[in-house]
């Protein structure tokens, strides 16, 4: 199912397992999966901001450390839920060559600024 069609309340209820566990019994791998799903609305919306500035139908996902499918899943559902299906995410399958990379490049044009 994607996020798009998902009932409102669902997102909320991940959310709400996060934020308050002192009142309800909630196991630790309830506790990561709001966490993660928390963290992909987050990127996802960010990467979704930036593709509009941009003017951009392509959003390439460089990440050094996050190699998990449900994560790559879950942040693919919220920027077609954001962008109602105009935009498209790309994952990098070498990305830790490309992160440092991008890093040399940023580092080299700062220098010559």
């Amino acid at each position: 199912m994607c996020i798009r069609d998902s009932p409102k309340d669902i997102i909320a209820s991940c959310i709400g397992k996060a934020k308050d566990t002192g009142k309800l019994p909630v196991n630790d791998r309830d506790l990561v999966k709001s966490l993660i799903i928390m963290l992909c609305m987050n990127v996802g919306q960010l990467s979704y901001f930036y593709s509009e500035l941009e003017k951009t139908p392509t959003v390439l996902m460089v990440t050094n450390k996050v190699h998990n499918i449900y994560f790559n899943y879950i942040l693919n559902s919220f920027l077609d839920f954001w962008s109602k299906g105009t935009r498209k995410i790309l994952f990098v399958e070498d990305s830790p060559y490309f992160v440092a990379k991008g890093a040399a490049l940023h580092a080299q044009g700062a220098a010559q600024n």
